[in-house]
């Protein structure tokens, strides 16, 4: 399973995060976005973290992201 970061909450994200959920190789672990409450909010639909600063995802528990 390659755990992803998604980086930037935006119109687009919802759609990378669609197609990280139905695929069994992925697995949406962070959102990052400099709005706190954008990036809580898909994280939350998706049962990931959610973040405001790239350094609370370089800690190893990201394999990839998708910016």
């Amino acid at each position: 399973m390659i755990r992803v970061a998604i980086v930037g909450a935006g119109a687009i994200a919802n759609a990378h995060a669609d197609a990280l959920a139905t695929s069994p190789h992925f697995s949406l672990v962070a959102v990052v976005d400099a709005d706190a409450a954008r990036a809580s909010a898909l994280a939350e639909k998706f049962g990931a973290r959610s973040a405001t600063s790239l350094d609370t995802v370089t800690d190893g528990s990201v394999d990839a992201a998708i910016v």
